[in-house]
């Protein structure tokens, strides 16, 4: 959905993943993006979810693409928590963007659990 209003199905789904869309949306767009997901998110499920991770604060509106739109982890985060979610960041390998995890806040256990098991796979020699 376009707009984000995921509700619109009827039924509160037990997990999003959203790869390489938040990664192409401004801040306004981003939190209506993460409030509709919120809307429609079963308790204590979760949100795996892609962003361009960058210094700059994206200045603009809607979407941007093919371009991205780099945030600062603690701008998303604030982006995120305002939607009324609470997230962890992820180490998952990705040649351009990070992974995190969301979900609702009494869930927040077990988005912490999760950011500290699923890691990148260790090579050994």
């Amino acid at each position: 959905m376009d707009d984000f209003s995921l509700s619109e199905f009827g039924v509160h789904f037990d997990f999003a993943v959203a790869h390489s869309v938040f990664s192409h949306t401004y801040p306004d767009l981003t939190l209506v993006g993460f409030r509709g997901v919120a809307e429609a998110l079963a308790p204590e499920r979760k949100l795996f979810a892609t962003f361009r991770e960058g210094r700059q604060n994206p200045e603009g509106s809607g979407w941007l693409y093919p371009e991205m739109v780099p945030y600062a982890w603690e701008r998303m985060n604030g982006i995120i928590e305002e939607s009324g979610l609470v997230a962890r960041r992820l180490d998952w390998m990705h040649p351009l963007q990070s992974w995190f995890v969301a979900a609702h806040p009494n869930a927040e256990g077990d988005i912490d659990d999760l950011s500290h098991r699923l890691r990148r796979p260790q090579v050994y020699q």
